[in-house]
């Protein structure tokens, strides 16, 4: 098979002689009118601005040449630009073999393209050993609407959360929502750090500027979730002190954590059973706490996590340390990410935290239990943990670039139209099913009927 790839002078030559050799094909490098005429295959490539390419191909009349060829022409990148009617790259009119006008990405994403994507509605033998959904690697800055020449098609998600979202993915118009309100009254604050790891044990505040301090909620009249990474070093039966919303000071006594005892609770919700047995885990992170006396609130209800669905708007109350000054029972706003696929007893989330806000519940719009609030991580980490993997059946690979020649670090997607999620951050923590599960093994007939 005679193949010439056309040599114009803004070419990705080598690249293209590499992997056809790689084929078993040699592929000639010419600019000849007969040459080219004459193969059996024709590659036209490109590198580089659309206007200098076109200037380039004028000046030695391929211009003219190439529309009229009836073999098989393969465009790639800037030369499968230049097959079109015009391109928005310097305004550029093409060779108008293709009526399409090729378009730059909006501001919406990031610009250029550079990441997997999957490929589908495949309509050509140049695909027949690829299969439908199959992920390939782009990097490009325009692209090509679908038009009756597509061959291929590929999605990008674009989250355009405009002014009507937080950079989160919270409903600005949810502001004034009683679920804050619900979520507030049913909200405790440790008023004395004992079983804290990173506190002096017995440390007693009163005005809540111990950045240790965490939070917890109430289930019940007397039942108060917390973390176990908050409570390490107490025991069953040991104490602590808690302060309600409403000013009430109560005394509460450990009942059990995740850390002590999950029954066969966890180890159900795990890839890899083995993490169940990981001596000083904290296995989903959940701890119970008895009062010795009735709290003034109401308890806090809980919703079924598994009918969360991405993106539905979520909020949490609770004490982030990053905001001493503005005391406890600080609310945020964010989103749902997806269900840790691997750890099934953990949620992710777009709730902004720090540090104090460790326990922290996390509740739907009518201010019902969804999940609580454990850790903080970068936001693609939180997009590996789930969606990556419950809807597309795929694992990331990370790359360090340190390790490499080559800056190969992937560029990070946009969760908003000024937040990479390589710059952000996502929190996780327990899911209420889960939570709800180990109250009624720790402490049976206790919770309030919904």
């Amino acid at each position: 098979m005679n193949i010439v790839i056309i040599d114009y002078g803004a070419g990705n030559i080598q690249s293209i002689q590499f992997a056809l050799e790689r084929l078993g094909f040699v592929g000639v490098l010419s600019c000849n009118w007969d040459e080219i005429q004459k193969a059996d295959k024709v590659i036209f490539p490109g590198v580089g601005e659309a206007s200098s390419a076109m200037k380039k191909l004028k000046e030695s009349g391929l211009d003219l040449l190439i529309p009229t060829l009836k073999q098989p022409v393969l465009g790639i990148c800037l030369g499968m630009q230049l097959l079109c009617k015009s391109t928005e790259e310097g305004n550029t009119k093409g060779l108008g073999i293709f009526d399409v006008v090729i378009l730059k990405f909006s501001n919406k994403v990031k610009v250029p393209q550079m990441g997997w994507n999957t490929i589908y509605n495949l309509k050509s033998a140049l695909f027949q050993d690829i299969k439908e959904n199959e992920f390939m690697y782009l990097v490009h800055s325009f692209y090509a609407p679908k038009c009756a020449e597509m061959i291929a098609t590929t999605n990008y998600e674009i989250i355009d959360y405009g002014d009507a979202f937080t950079e989160s993915g919270f409903p600005r118009s949810e502001f004034e929502s009683s679920a804050f309100d619900t979520a507030k009254q049913g909200t405790v604050m440790y008023l004395r750090q004992n079983g804290c790891t990173n506190c002096a044990d017995g440390d007693l505040t009163d005005d809540f500027s111990d950045s240790c301090i965490c939070t917890g909620f109430a289930v019940s009249k007397n039942l108060i979730v917390v973390n176990d990474h908050c409570v390490t070093f107490m025991s069953v039966g040991a104490q602590n002190t808690f302060q309600t919303f409403q000013g009430q000071i109560v005394n509460a006594r450990l009942v059990n954590r995740t850390g002590l005892d999950v029954g066969d609770i966890y180890k159900a919700l795990l890839t890899d059973t083995t993490w169940n047995d990981v001596e000083g885990a904290h296995r989903g992170d959940v701890a119970l706490l008895r009062t010795d006396q009735e709290m003034n609130l109401e308890p806090i209800q809980f919703a079924d996590s598994s009918l969360l669905v991405r993106r539905e708007p979520l909020i949490t109350v609770g004490h982030p340390a990053l905001m001493l000054r503005s005391g406890p029972y600080v609310t945020s706003g964010g989103a749902f990410i997806g269900l840790n696929m691997d750890e099934r007893s953990t949620l992710h989330y777009t709730l902004p935290a720090s540090g104090g806000a460790s326990g922290s519940g996390v509740f739907d719009l009518n201010g019902r239990l969804v999940g609580q609030l454990a850790y903080g991580t970068n936001g693609y980490s939180a997009a590996q943990e789930t969606w990556l993997k419950s809807e597309f059946n795929k694992l990331a690979t990370e790359i360090d670039p340190s390790a490499t020649l080559y800056d190969l670090q992937p560029r990070p997607f946009l969760i908003g139209p000024r937040v990479q999620v390589g710059l952000g951050a996502s929190t996780s923590g327990a899911s209420s099913n889960y939570i709800k599960d180990l109250i009624n093994y720790w402490a049976p007939g206790e919770l309030p009927t919904q």
